[in-house]
């Protein structure tokens, strides 16, 4: 007895509770570092698992990548074509352009007010100076060209991709005698601008998305947006007689020339 109570009046007492806190430390950290918490618990999966095994003989719980459509994406609506109701002030007028125009229809000239616009975007973008005067007034191509040419001074020129054409609107029509083409105002609203000889004259509402833009030499932005665009304008289209020419994605014959264009 006389040594066992010698050997506990040397116990170090300091040495036993440095242990147990050290115990206590171990518990609490395992308790925090030794589990998953948040996202870290829940199974990271790929997206696709292109190498493994398929068909039915394929083992349970692998991922297969997804099967591949069966169709393709949907094209675009056509363009819609608004056409005056018979009530309409200028409706008459438009009808009337039957017996100036040989096969002159309503519907087949937006058709061709549709290809013409696309033409005429395509040009101005490339500057295809020949192509714009086929499809252009000469007041009309003297303008763009000099748009054109004091781009090019700055080193600059216009990029222009037409997506589509999503409406249009015949808002006008006129039909004047050449000799009287003087810019006057006439039935329905504004002549034919003075000197261009127009006989007839259909004005219509574009609505058209487009990516319009002036770049540099190196094709860097200078003005503008590469973003889709929708823009809203009006197109003045003008019919002497006998006029025709070669116009690109319309043809040979008879054909209108765009006399004026301007945003809404």
């Amino acid at each position: 007895m006389d040594n066992m109570g010698h050997m506990a009046s040397h116990v170090h007492w300091d040495l036993v509770v440095l242990a147990v806190l050290a115990s206590v430390l171990v518990v609490c950290l395992y308790r925090v570092l030794g589990k998953r918490i948040g996202a870290q618990g829940l199974p990271q999966q790929r997206p696709l698992a292109s190498l493994a095994p398929q068909g039915p003989d394929a083992p349970k719980g692998v991922l297969q990548p997804p099967p591949l459509p069966t169709t393709r994406p949907e094209a675009a609506p056509p363009t819609e074509h608004v056409l005056p109701d018979a009530g309409v002030s200028f409706a008459a007028t438009l009808a009337e352009m039957a017996q100036y125009i040989p096969g002159f229809s309503p519907s087949a000239f937006l058709n061709q007010a549709e290809e013409i616009i696309a033409a005429v975007l395509a040009a101005y973008s490339a500057g295809d100076r020949k192509a714009l005067q086929a499809l252009l007034t000469p007041q009309v191509f003297a303008a763009f060209t000099a748009q054109l040419d004091s781009l090019a001074k700055e080193g600059l020129k216009p990029r222009i991709a037409l997506k589509r054409i999503e409406k249009l609107t015949v808002v006008n029509a006129l039909v004047e005698n050449p000799s009287e083409a003087t810019g006057a105002e006439v039935e329905g609203g504004k002549g034919a601008p003075a000197g261009q000889g127009s006989f007839c004259r259909i004005d219509v509402d574009v609505v058209s998305w487009q990516v319009s833009c002036i770049v540099n030499e190196q094709g860097q932005l200078t003005e503008g947006t590469e973003a889709l665009t929708e823009f809203h304008e009006c197109w003045g289209f003008f019919h002497s007689p006998g006029q025709s020419a070669i116009v690109p994605g319309v043809g040979l014959g008879p054909t209108w020339r765009v006399g004026e264009t301007r945003a809404l």
